[in-house]
């Protein structure tokens, strides 16, 4: 089995448009109505909210984000840091699979609150979203060049912008995963494992595309942040020390073909290791499946 891994920084680039860490706010570019995100690698930059904006948050993401490009996954993650903003935490981004896309934006709460999934029959947020002015760090994460657009009520104008600071994050694949693609026997399962040597961010995604289904069950897990995580969470993906569960269990037949998205997020995690799990039980004609993990350091 793979040895655990630690993040490490997968972007150095040169700084140019960016404010360096600890400049003054007012440097930080102000978002727009409509702020595009392009990057090619994990890179972050602050910015600011310039007033209050009301989010929509549905299943998909809605049209609060678009996504072009990027591999298995892209992400966007703007973490609040000063005023009201502080402790806000606003995630978005896309999965791919055979060029199929799926979308997702929501909140996520500090952990060790409850919360940040979307679960293609339950999410744990509302169809809106509060994003309070103040300052922000957005970070882009995506393993190949991607662009992303974020549309924020309220805001006028259009901007883009290219994160340039180094940021420690990574988009991972399973470091152990049972089943394949597609499905066989009807099980799925994967987990992703990390050790943060400071606090941060951690979202799994899993994507399903069902030409025909009958029934479906989804458990995704967080283990505590203790020594014996890791390899817990590589031994048993439902997390048998975990702080955190999802159950989710669907029971209507369809013959409609349907791509699903699953989506698992953490933010405020303290250092140390951390595991995370899934484990998709489906009776159904499932074609593709894949499953993707970020993990950041703030």
């Amino acid at each position: 089995m793979p040895a655990r891994r630690a993040i490490v920084s997968v972007a150095a680039l040169a700084a140019g448009v960016l404010a360096a860490p600890g400049a003054d706010a007012a440097a930080a570019p102000l978002l727009a109505g409509v702020t595009v995100v392009s990057g090619a690698r994990s890179a972050s930059v602050d910015v600011r909210v310039p007033r209050a904006v009301t989010l929509r948050t549905p299943f998909g993401g809605g049209d609060g984000i678009a996504v072009s490009g990027g591999a298995a996954l892209t992400a966007v993650v703007l973490a609040g840091l000063d005023g009201k903003a502080r402790g806000v935490t606003i995630a978005g981004g896309a999965t791919s699979v055979s060029g199929d896309t799926q979308r997702f934006l929501m909140p996520v709460p500090q952990w060790p609150s409850l919360g940040g999934g979307s679960y293609e029959d339950i999410k744990t947020f509302g169809p809106t979203t509060l994003l309070p002015a103040g300052t922000y760090r957005l970070y882009f994460v995506s393993s190949a060049p991607a662009t992303v657009t974020l549309r924020l009520p309220g805001l006028p104008g259009r901007r883009t912008i290219v994160p340039a600071r180094a940021a420690r994050g990574a988009v991972e694949p399973a470091d152990h995963e049972l089943s394949g693609n597609p499905v066989r026997n009807n099980v799925f399962a994967a987990t992703n494992t990390a050790k943060l040597a400071r606090r941060g961010f951690a979202l799994q995604a899993l994507q399903a595309r069902l030409e025909t289904e009958t029934t479906w069950q989804l458990v995704m897990c967080h283990n505590n942040p203790a020594d014996a995580a890791v390899e817990q969470v590589k031994d048993a993906p439902v997390c048998p020390a975990g702080d955190k569960h999802t159950f989710v269990n669907h029971r209507y037949p369809s013959v409609t073909p349907d791509t699903k998205l699953f989506v698992q997020a953490f933010a405020g995690l303290p250092p140390g290791e951390h595991g995370l799990g899934t484990v998709y039980t489906v009776q159904s004609n499932t074609t593709s499946i894949a499953y993707s993990a970020v993990w950041l350091e703030y």
